[in-house]
């Protein structure tokens, strides 16, 4: 959780979010998989200059700070209901900063929903199971996949043995 707040480096949170959604993947962890779209959503908030450059932008980020801070100590004790609760409430926040901050059409966690289904698609899972492990809506999925090249790619599955793995590792 700590390593969520590495708060100026846009590029290391979006690499992060890529290695937590490999894991909510391999288990099928919503918990996880709405960690991975968190970690993309600080990512751009980063990566734009109109969040970072407004003068609310201070307390956004000792909010979040302090949810995420939370989080972490839920997800330390073992309180996955507390930890789904916390998590749940940095999306809301994060909608809000959005809501009050944002130029964009489709929201931002909307976006980052999206685009971390489309990662766990690529790791091998359905569309379908992709989009009901980070909440993303099925249609966009299909609109966002449809208009990339991840269709033509080489996929990574995520086969038993691997799953396995990620277990074993994990003991």
């Amino acid at each position: 959780m700590n390593q969520l707040l590495v708060w100026g480096d846009a590029h290391r949170l979006r690499e992060l979010s890529k290695d937590i959604m490999r894991k909510a993947a391999a288990y099928y962890d919503k918990n996880l998989a709405l960690l991975a779209v968190i970690s993309y959503v600080l990512s751009k908030f980063l990566s734009k200059t109109h969040f970072r450059r407004s003068p609310k932008w201070p307390r956004y980020k000792r909010a979040l700070i302090n949810l995420l801070e939370e989080a972490g100590k839920r997800a330390r004790e073992g309180d996955r209901r507390g930890l789904q609760e916390t998590l749940n409430r940095i999306s809301v926040e994060i909608t809000k900063i959005d809501a009050a901050a944002g130029n964009y059409i489709m929201n931002i966690m909307e976006k980052g929903r999206v685009k971390m289904a489309s990662e766990a698609y690529a790791l091998g899972l359905s569309v379908r199971r992709a989009a009901e492990l980070t909440g993303a809506p099925l249609n966009e999925l299909y609109d966002y996949i449809g208009k990339t090249r991840i269709h033509d790619e080489e996929r990574e599955t995520v086969g038993i043995k691997r799953r396995l793995k990620v277990l074993e590792a994990a003991l």
